[in-house]
């Protein structure tokens, strides 16, 4: 199980956890130490609840939806362009103000606001 308790600080990478899912909510989270992990499971065993044992550098990652969206750069989703964000020739500068700018256009607007709604509900 790994998260960032603080800017800077990772933990979890190197260690085993064990992770308690009871009508699909974590009620129960150990790391490290086998021994109380072996204890947590024992206690839960009967209690028709999963358990997941993760290894080192093992996760499980709930569902994530990712609702921060620029929809007037969505042309640009994964295309790995090859400039950085902010110089004056950058992302923003080459690509994403020009496209912004463009939505004035009614036409250009609905066609790109459609194609991004469209995608976005495809992924559920």
């Amino acid at each position: 199980c790994v998260d960032a308790p603080r800017f800077g600080v990772v933990r979890g990478l190197d260690e085993t956890s064990l992770i308690v899912v009871r009508k699909g909510v974590i009620i129960e989270l150990v790391r490290g130490d086998a021994a109380a992990r072996a204890r947590a499971a024992k206690l839960h065993v009967n209690d028709g609840v999963e358990t997941r044992w993760l290894g080192e550098r093992e996760f499980l990652v709930p569902g994530f939806i990712d609702t921060h969206v620029h929809a007037s750069q969505f042309s640009f989703a994964g295309t790995a362009i090859d400039r950085p964000l902010l110089a004056a020739d950058g992302f923003l500068a080459k690509y994403a103000f020009p496209a912004e700018a463009a939505l004035a256009s009614q036409q250009q607007a609905s066609s790109t606001y459609a194609a991004a709604l469209d995608e976005l509900t495809r992924h559920g």
